[in-house]
């Protein structure tokens, strides 16, 4: 497979990043310009994550595991809460059940649409109880509740103003 890094040049022409690059992109253009009707021709593409909605993430996530009473490992906090979402696989165990392992999260494993929506679904899951009995076993629950909503206020006005960036690029607004 072939990876091409394409930028604007000066000019605001698409251009390969570099000398192979741009080799490779012009071949592509070739490739495409010569399809015929009927032939397929098939690109895979990997658009960046946004950086602004990752660092909201982890930084969510590290805030909720600093307050929290379960886990002393924060990969082992965020795998369980991937898990508690569904970002998991299952897997049988030796005794046949199945048992749950967090999917990655990286960049090379889920492009910005797809981390939006692990981002979506947990921002989601921190305001049931579900999450609050895993967070704080020891806590109350109408406190564990409370202390979750203070925690997510902290970066709800972020997240709101990046889910409506996200909904207006699918719209073509942006």
């Amino acid at each position: 497979m072939t990876t091409i890094a394409i930028t604007r040049d000066d000019r605001g022409e698409l251009v390969g990043l570099g000398e192979k690059d741009q080799r490779a992109y012009e071949r592509l253009k070739k490739k495409m310009s010569e399809l015929e009707r009927g032939e397929i021709m098939t690109i895979e593409t990997w658009f960046d994550r946004n950086g602004k909605l990752q660092g909201l993430h982890h930084t969510m996530m590290r805030a909720i595991w600093d307050s929290q009473e379960q886990y002393e490992d924060y990969d082992e906090f965020r795998a369980a809460c991937y898990c508690a979402i569904g970002h998991c696989w299952s897997v049988p165990g030796l005794d046949g059940k199945p048992f749950r392992v967090a999917k990655s999260t990286d960049y090379k494993h889920l492009d910005d649409p797809d981390f939006a929506k692990v981002h979506d679904k947990v921002w989601n899951w921190f305001y049931t109880e579900q999450a609050t009995r895993m967070i704080w076993p020891l806590t109350p629950s109408l406190q564990a509740m409370n202390q979750m909503n203070e925690l997510l206020d902290r970066f709800s006005d972020e997240n709101r103003k990046l889910y409506n960036e996200r909904k207006k690029a699918q719209l073509g607004e942006l």
